[in-house]
């Protein structure tokens, strides 16, 4: 995933640089520091994005799309009266986001985008006339268009290459995962990108380290839907690594592994008394459990007593 966030930037900060000899080129300097002030910082990001690793990206990722839906705010203050075009670039964001979070997060940034819009439409009366000296040259629309839709086009196409991309990770994930017993227990088979037989077990040890820090520091096992790809994007590695990792140095398979995370946490919360002010359903699913039955039955097995009996040896 990384490598396409960094593609991503690499291909935004060309258009920038781009964009800003084409306003150089109609003469309207506004917009050429405006694009410039734009490439500073989107360069400083793609260094940000090649020198930390995904884990501490994804959070950024948030903050950029808002900084470009503000930036892109000023465009559509200028343009959307002269071509609507201006707000097509705004629904590449929600596009973008399906590729690092659920539909229902996309679909929040949906609404925001729509609220964008309504607040650019409405703003402009107000706020056009700050850009009074700012006027299209002959062809300037025609010119700003084309770029536009251009840019847009290729940003549409490269986003559906890189959400195949993770999709086909996904996919491959599944495949790799096969349930038995009402996906109670699982199999993890190993596939698709072949570890080397000299592969060296340092790598695998360091690899293990990461995971522990990762469970330790951000509770990622906490979501109920948290899954290896998760887990492999956020180290920046692939499902066989963290497959093999797990079972040589954890002993066991990935569910297991996060089952045990999650019936720590609960013993823990159980244990701090948290079920006199909670109820055990909060407690099992803030653990990352969704239904109790799957709760008890994973409780039994890894503890040897059921959640009750457990909870009356602490009374």
């Amino acid at each position: 995933m990384k490598k396409y966030i960094v593609y991503y930037m690499l291909s935004i900060v060309c258009i920038t640089f781009i964009h800003i000899f084409i306003f150089k080129y109609l003469n309207m300097n506004f917009f050429v520091y405006y694009n410039a002030c734009a490439l500073c910082f989107n360069i400083l990001t793609l260094i940000y994005v090649i020198k930390f690793p995904l884990v501490l990206i994804k959070p950024f990722v948030n903050f950029y799309l808002i900084k470009v839906s503000l930036y892109l705010f000023i465009y559509g203050i200028f343009f959307w009266k002269e071509t609507p075009v201006a707000f097509f670039w705004l629904f590449l964001i929600p596009f973008f986001t399906m590729g690092f979070y659920s539909p229902r997060v996309a679909i929040y940034w949906i609404i925001y985008i729509l609220l964008l819009i309504v607040f650019t439409i409405i703003s402009s009366n107000y706020l056009h006339h700050f850009f009074d000296e700012v006027v299209f040259p002959v062809n300037g629309v025609a010119i700003v268009n084309t770029s536009a839709l251009l840019s847009i086009f290729y940003l549409f196409i490269f986003g559906i290459y890189y959400n195949s991309k993770i999709g086909a990770l996904a996919y491959q994930t599944n495949e790799t995962v096969i349930e038995k017993n009402d996906k109670s227990d699982i199999l993890v088979i190993q596939q698709g990108v072949q570890l080397k037989n000299d592969e060296k077990d340092d790598k695998l040890e360091g690899l293990y380290y990461e995971i522990l820090h990762y469970f330790n520091d951000h509770h990622p096992f906490c979501n109920s839907d948290f899954s290896m790809i998760h887990l492999a994007n956020a180290l920046d590695t692939n499902v066989t690594y963290i497959s093999r990792t797990i079972r040589k140095y954890a002993n066991t398979n990935f569910n297991t592994f996060v089952n045990r995370y999650r019936i720590d946490m609960v013993k823990r919360m159980i244990d701090d008394n948290k079920l006199q002010k909670h109820s055990l359903l909060y407690v099992y699913t803030s653990a990352g459990f969704k239904h109790q039955s799957t709760f008890n039955k994973v409780f039994k097995q890894i503890e040897g007593i059921t959640p009750s009996e457990y909870m009356r040896s602490k009374v």
